[in-house]
């Protein structure tokens, strides 16, 4: 009889799912109908993309099971219905803070940034002037662009908002709005070409007397009223609103009849400062929000992180490459360098065809032994490092678990690991900015490097509109236009009317002039390898290590060129300086 029961036990045991997989199977059954609610709801969409939309809702409705037994062919599904038209569902994270004065915590905000790689930093209660007595590139972050209003008043405390906005995001500014009591801070970005994005950021002072919260209210009421999906996020200050029923009394109830007005749904459901709800982040319908935390504080309130459901592009992140010197091996590069008679291939050439001959050997040497690497772009600030990225996840480890445990050990702890943030990042810094003042003399590229990561980024070059009123965005086009606005302002010289020169009475004639190998081989010799590559994209690291065996063929180029009078022809480059950018 045991027998029997153990046996129809197991069988029970075999048939029946594990909880993780009921659950895990419920989870991707949600993902799936979002997936396919986000695809049939965009105002854009193709043929094509409506027909694998009903591909998806068709296996949508298959049995339970089959997303047990059949995974791959959801994921080939999903694969076709996004790389077909170059987007999938993206997330952008956010992070909200209120700092109390921006100035003395930026470093530490830097290091958070590049730690948990937020896409945007919306920061209250910044404290600054930065048309006045603050420089913006003291609060810049690399990587980002930086959006901001000042302070209403010229005192030392309380007010000033920005945003740092990832460049790829295109963000801009649309309106601001400042008084005395308030703040508004309205931007769009573009996470993919046919997606636009609201992006407000508020403060509200908690005195703001009636009438001015009704200019307030009004002035949300009218960005909301424009198209497009919305976010907004700030200190509302309005701590007497029951978020539960959406309920509250006067003056807080005039956000409750905005949100019910333009059907925003409010996120924050925890405390930010003390016992209150302060700081809010509301969306319109139509945008999603996922794993919003309210997690741990660098001013007063604490900090709320979320990710934003977006469209991003469809495309892989193409890494640049350089040249890896450190695994170089240059006596074979300049054995395979020397085998070659210079003399038999550069004779009855022009200096173009010789200095072409020579140049591609070195590319192809260059490719022999010297390997490529790929380096991704690096954001961080120069003092950032591993270890301080370890201490901010630990702190704010540390904070979930004082969240969830509320006991007087893990209190302390959370402060210990607090502590250790900004003590390390003070001296992580400060250790580098000694080093790099050091090594400035005998090494002026890496100060100059570390104080050009401070500046502020300038703009690029945007699209210019043609003499037939055509808008141009590629770069050929854009230097085609620049040249030809540069042509126009020179001055036409009559040229049948040239003057005599004065001549020089001198008893001195300049001999012909020759370079020999050595004098070639010793200039080479003391060329500095940490300088860029030109425009024939050799380093003169290159050039260094090899002078001893390109000496003799760069002597005769440079002997032909001086006889010939004929310079080897490099690319120029145009810069834009300033004026109309759109219209030169």
């Amino acid at each position: 009889m045991e027998s029997n029961q153990n046996t129809e036990k197991a069988s029970k045991v075999k048939t029946s799912y594990p909880k993780w997989k009921k659950k895990e199977q419920r989870i991707r059954h949600e993902q799936a109908k979002k997936r396919t609610a986000l695809l049939t709801n965009r105002h854009h969409l193709t043929l094509p993309l409506q027909q694998t939309t009903l591909a998806l809702e068709e296996t949508l409705e298959k049995p339970q099971n089959y997303w047990q037994h059949d995974q791959a062919h959801w994921n080939n599904l999903n694969k076709t219905a996004l790389s077909q038209h170059d987007y999938r569902l993206g997330q952008l994270k956010i992070l909200v803070v209120n700092v109390q004065s921006l100035l003395p915590k930026i470093s530490e905000l830097e290091a958070i940034a590049s730690t948990l790689s937020h896409d945007i930093i919306a920061v209250n209660e910044t404290w600054l002037d930065l048309n006045g007595n603050h420089l913006p590139a003291k609060v810049s972050i690399k990587g980002y662009v930086l959006h901001n209003v000042d302070k209403p008043s010229h005192s030392n405390r309380g007010g000033g908002s920005l945003i740092y906005a990832k460049e790829k995001l295109q963000s801009q500014i649309k309106t601001k709005r400042v008084t005395e009591k308030s703040e508004i801070l309205h931007l769009n970005i573009q996470p993919h070409p046919g997606q636009t994005i609201k992006i407000v950021l508020v403060y509200r002072d908690p005195t703001c007397t009636a009438i001015e919260d009704d200019e307030f209210y009004d002035f949300l009421d009218n960005i909301l009223s424009t198209p497009h999906d919305t976010l907004i996020m700030g200190d509302f200050n309005l701590p007497h609103i029951n978020w539960t029923t959406r309920q509250s009394q006067a003056p807080d109830s005039k956000l409750i009849d905005l949100m019910n007005t333009n059907s925003l749904q409010q996120h924050v459901n925890e405390p930010t400062r003390g016992n209150n709800i302060l700081d809010l982040v509301m969306t319109t319908t139509d945008l999603s929000i996922n794993g919003l935390e309210v997690t741990d504080k660098i001013g007063d309130h604490q900090m709320i992180d979320f990710s934003l459901e977006v469209q991003a592009p469809n495309t892989r992140t193409q890494h640049k490459q350089v040249l890896d010197y450190k695994r170089a091996n240059f006596e074979l590069m300049k054995e395979e360098l020397g085998s070659y008679n210079y003399e038999v291939l550069m004779n009855n050439k022009n200096t173009e065809e010789c200095y072409t001959i020579l140049k591609n050997k070195i590319a192809t040497a260059t490719d022999h032994h010297i390997p490529r690497k790929r380096i991704r772009p690096n954001n961080n600030p120069p003092w950032f490092s591993q270890e301080i990225k370890r201490l901010i996840n630990a702190r704010q480890h540390s904070y979930r678990k004082l969240k969830r445990y509320q006991t007087e050990p893990h209190r302390q702890e959370h402060i210990h690991a607090c502590r250790a943030v900004k003590r390390t990042i003070k001296s992580t810094k400060r250790n580098k900015e000694i080093t790099v003042a050091a090594q400035a003399e005998n090494n002026p590229k890496s100060f100059y490097k570390y104080v050009n990561d401070r500046r502020l980024k300038r703009d690029t070059i945007r699209p210019l509109i043609d003499s037939e009123g055509s808008t141009q965005t590629n770069n050929k086009s854009k230097a085609k236009i620049l040249n030809t606005y540069f042509t126009s302002v020179f001055t036409h010289e009559d040229l049948t009317e040239i003057p005599q020169p004065h001549v020089l009475n001198t008893q001195e004639i300049l001999s012909d002039g020759v370079f020999t190998v050595e004098e070639v081989e010793e200039q080479v010799s003391i060329l500095n390898p940490y300088k860029s590559t030109g425009p024939d994209g050799l380093g003169p690291r290159i050039f260094k290590e090899t002078a001893e065996v390109i000496s003799e063929p760069l002597t005769n180029i440079f002997n032909r060129s001086l006889e010939t009078g004929i310079v080897e022809a490099h690319k120029c480059h145009s810069y834009f300086q300033k004026g109309e950018q759109k219209n030169p």
